[in-house]
Parts: structure tokens; sequence; C-alpha cells
């Protein structure tokens, strides 16, 4: 009888890593040779006393479709379609975790989604380590797509885009509602103090807790949790625009926490055992890692875990220069009453500090995007209310009297209740940012963020395309009628983010959203209107010529000009600053 067992992560149809040692690994008698051959070259090993073998192929160039080959004196265990591409694991919670089918058009994504260079596998969903059946690796199809990671699934497909030809590869490893210590051993978290803390707290909750009461105790929470999800999927097909904070309203707040119990996925070091452990020491290119917000609680903490995190996952994979991508975490407040209202903001600098520290860990900047009150950024709220999107700006001021000033969020975090009540009582400029302006100076204003111009300002406002503005305080003036003008208070109170504007980095840009890229430019320069959008110029000092193919214009301080998209290459020649805006 042939006992050689090949690990379920080598199946049909995988992606192994380019240009660099592939280990291979399974079970098999004690003392017997185990030989794997992929693409003419070998590597052996013998079967340890325990009946588990590991060996490593060579490293080689991208290739494929091949055979894989594991033989031990028997018939040869064979798996076909491999390819040698790129590698990567995407790990995370409920960001990470997001379907395709779920997401913003998804159900168009999903039927377009065919892409043979793109695959997929996903180690078995358990809070505690056993024995469980293995799907295999999956070619991304409409047919297999829909319950694909989202983020996974638009980060493959863009860096298809860049390696054409080269087939890439995905290890999904994610779970809602984890908590960083979720997917770190125990021993590593008694290693350092916010580790242990993370260890006492959660035993603190399960307090002498069994098994048996753990389980009847989850099986009531998931009762729970699929009431609300009936009751939620049958509101959103009967309002099919519907925000969360509608769903919210209407349909109660999805049931949370759950139960603490030493077999919870929410437990310190359980997933870590049950699902990343099963894919280490899988050769691989690097790491995507979207995580956070569960961590709301202990945000001071919450750097010291990342950093120990990400070396725990290099030391396992063996190598300490693996890129390391953190997914930021977009605007959004948590709505615990118990959570400070600066603990996103603050564990959105933990995620920044260790991309600035940690060497080889790059951050991918989400605070552009996002609800106030519902962590999957969407326009929803502004289309269910006003058939169209929500509003993204930017200010660059082009003049401004001394003493020149903006409001521009809070000065602190405020509850919706003192908002309400400020806005009532006529004080809301009290707890306003007052930011001082001069020429020059930008304002990047996600949606949802408390904005006004102060007086003696001249500015170039560059937004989204679209005209929803939520007037909350009118400086106690009357209009023409000798009344109030109409405020817009309860939609306001749905969408405004009540805590300090953080500060953004848009590297080489002025600034940069999905809706909109500018760019300022001082003194003459080149550039290219392609296909993919127009290009909207202001002249916002001095004095220049502007050509594009045959055309050449005088301009001046406050000119505009609007190049179509394919116009081609322009310059701009002159003693002057340049704003350019462009979709990118």
């Amino acid at each position: 009888m042939n006992n050689l067992i090949l690990d379920p992560m080598f199946s049909d149809g995988m992606v192994l890593q380019r240009e660099k040692p592939v280990p291979v690994w399974g079970s098999g008698p004690a003392g017997e040779l185990v030989t794997v051959t992929l693409a003419g070259k070998s590597a052996s090993a013998i079967v340890w006393e325990d009946g588990t073998w590991k060996t490593s192929l060579p490293a080689a160039p991208a290739d494929g479709p091949l055979t894989l080959t594991v033989s031990c004196g028997a018939q040869p265990l064979r798996r076909e379609q491999v390819y040698l591409g790129e590698v990567w694991l995407a790990g995370g919670q409920s960001n990470m975790e997001l379907a395709l089918k779920d997401s913003r058009d998804g159900e168009q994504a999903v039927q377009n989604s065919g892409n043979p260079y793109l695959h997929y596998y996903q180690p078995p969903k358990a809070a505690v380590i056993q024995e469980a059946e293995c799907v295999g690796w999956q070619t991304v199809t409409p047919e297999t797509a829909g319950d694909l990671s989202a983020v996974a699934f638009y980060a493959a497909k863009t860096l298809s885009e860049h390696l054409l030809g080269i087939h890439i590869g995905v290890l999904v490893c994610c779970w809602g509602g984890t908590y960083a210590h979720c997917w770190m051993p125990r021993e590593d978290l008694a290693k350092f103090p916010a580790g242990q803390r993370r260890l006492d707290w959660y035993e603190t909750r399960i307090d002498g807790k069994t098994d048996e009461e753990f389980d009847r105790e989850f099986a009531d929470y998931q009762g729970q949790v699929d009431d609300w999800n009936r009751r939620v999927e049958a509101y959103r097909k009967a309002n099919p625009l519907s925000s969360w904070t509608a769903i919210n309203r209407d349909c109660g707040r999805y049931p949370w926490p759950p139960p603490a119990g030493q077999t919870s996925f929410q437990r310190p070091g359980n997933l870590y055992a049950s699902m990343l452990r099963r894919l280490c020491p899988y050769a691989l290119r690097g790491f995507w890692y979207y995580q956070g917000e569960q961590d709301e609680e202990w945000p001071e903490d919450y750097f010291d875990l990342l950093n120990a995190l990400i070396h725990r996952w290099r030391k396992d994979w063996r190598d300490e220069t693996l890129p390391f991508f953190l997914m930021q975490l977009p605007m959004y407040g948590g709505q615990s009453e118990t959570v400070s209202p600066m603990s996103w903001p603050l564990l959105r600098k933990a995620q920044s500090d260790a991309a600035d520290r940690i060497p080889g860990v790059e951050l991918a900047a989400l605070t552009d995007c996002g609800e106030i009150d519902n962590i999957h950024p969407s326009d929803e709220y502004a289309l269910e209310h006003e058939g169209q999107l929500g509003k993204t700006e930017m200010w660059v001021v082009l003049e401004a009297e001394p003493d020149g000033f903006i409001y521009y969020g809070f000065e602190r975090p405020v509850t919706r209740e003192e908002f309400a009540r400020r806005i009532e009582d006529g004080t809301l400029t009290e707890v306003l940012h007052k930011a001082p302006a001069k020429a020059g100076d930008v304002f990047f204003i996600p949606s949802g963020t408390l904005h006004a111009i102060g007086k003696g300002l001249v500015i170039a406002e560059i937004q989204q395309n679209s005209n929803v503005t939520y007037r909350v305080f009118d400086y106690n003036r009357l209009g023409p009628d000798g009344n109030p003008r109409p405020l817009h208070v309860e939609k306001a109170l749905e969408v405004t983010n009540l805590c300090p504007v953080e500060q953004m980095d848009f590297g080489p840009h002025l600034g940069k959203c999905p809706y909109f890229t500018v760019d300022r430019n001082r003194g003459s320069f080149q550039s290219v209107c392609g296909e993919d959008s127009f290009h909207a110029l202001l002249i916002s000092e001095g004095t220049a010529k502007a050509a594009c193919g045959t055309e050449t214009l005088e301009v001046k301080k406050g000119d505009c000009l609007f190049l179509p998209a394919g116009s081609g290459t322009y310059w701009v020649e002159g003693d002057c600053e340049t704003l350019t805006a462009y979709i990118s």
C-alpha cells in the first residue's frame, strides 16, 4: 500500500513561487526516500520517524503548465497544470475577507472576473487545529470568484496587468472580526507587555468556562447572527440603495461581540495555529495585510502587536526581507460608546509608523475613502438620499488676507449628541478646528468632513463630480426673507466625521483620491493628456503661453484651460504656477 501523502496545498492548478527555492512537504513511510521532480529538476528527502518529510526544489524561472511528481518506491503522485509565477499571502479581517460578490458592482465584477492567469488557495476556515477537507487551488472564473476576497482579486488582477504572461497565485487567509493577536503564536505574545495584556484579558473573559459551555453560547450567538442576516437580506431587497446607517437603525446592529472560549476564533494564537501555519513555509513573494479595526480597544498597543506579527511571519517564512504591504484603515469611527473617538486615528498612526520604521513595510493609504459608520467604503448614503455620490474635494488657497482661516473638522472629538446640541444653540464654531490659511496652502477634504471658508480668501476648489452639501451652521445670519436659511441637520448627523482631520501624504501629488489627482507645477513644463482622462489647468500665478497641437494661447493668473481626453502632448511656458487636475 502506498502511504505517500502530499500536503493538500500542493494540488492541481497551483502556483509556485518563481526564482526562489520551493519547499515541498507531506508524509510517508518512515525511513523511505521521497523524490520530488518539477521541470527537469529534482530534490529528495528521507521520511522522518514521525512520518513527515520536507524537501526543497531549486529556484526556477516563470514556467508552466508543468507536472509535479512525488515518488516513494510506488506509483508516484502527480499534480498537473502547475505554474511557476508570483505568490502572495492575503491576510487580515473583514475588509480583506469581503467577498468580490459583495463589493461595489460585485455581480458585474464576478461575471467579468475570468482570468486564466489568476489562481487562489484558501485554507479551511477553522478556529482550532483539526483535520479538514481542502478544496485545493482554484483558477479565477465567474464560477469560482464570487467568494474570493475582493481586495485579493483586485490586487492580483492589477499585478497580472503589470506582469504579462506570469501566473499569479494568492493564499487567502483571513477572518472577519479578528484581532492582531489571533494571527500570532501565544508564546510570542507572552514575550512583550502588549501581548501579555492580550493573553490576560482573554483568559479573564473565559474565566473557567468549559468547552461545552462555550459551544452552547456560540450556538445561541450564531442563531442571533443568522436572524440578523435574514433581516438585513430582506431589508436590502426592499431597499437596494440602503445605507448602513439605515440598516443599523431599522434592523439593529450586528450581534457583537461573540462569546469567549478556548476554541473561539478570537482567542489569542488560535488562528495562527489552525490556519496560518497550514500555509508555512509555502514559497511566496510577500504579504498583503488588511486588519486593525478590531484592535480599537488598544490603539496604543497596536504598533507593538503589528511589529511583532510582521517579524513572526517573516521568521516563519525564513526571510526577514519579505515585502509586507499594509492596507491603512479607511475613514471610519468606531461606534462603541466605550471606545475613544481617537482610537481609529491612533490605529492609522500605528500603521503609518510601521511603514516608516520597519524595513520592507509599505502602506496603502485609504484615509480618503469610507464612511463614518461603515468600515467597508461606499457612497451608498448619498446615492440613497440624494441620487448622486458623496463629495470629496480639496481647496488650494490662491490669496489670503492676514489672519485668514478656514474651519476644517473639529478641534477635538465630539459626540453626536454634542454636535446636535451645538448646532441647536449656535455654538458649533467653538469646537471647530480653525486652521490658519495663507496663499499656497492646500486642504484635502474627504466627504463627511465639516468645512467652511473664512473671510478674505480666494480658493481654487477641485471636487468629486457631485453637488451634495449639507449645511449645519449659517453663522446665525438671516436670508433675504428675514428668516434663517434651511439647514440639513438630520442628514449631517448621519455622515459627519466627528473627529479631527488626519494629515495625509500624497507623495509627489498635491492631492490624490479615487475621484481626482491634482499636481502643482512651477515654471515651464510639458505633459501628456492621454485617452484615460481629461486635463484641467488653472494658472494660479503669473503669465505663460500654453500650447497643444497647433493651438497656442496667452494665459494669465485666473485663466482655466480644459483639454479633452486624448489631446496628447501639451506645454506651458512662462514664469507661472499651474494647477493640473485629472483622473488617475
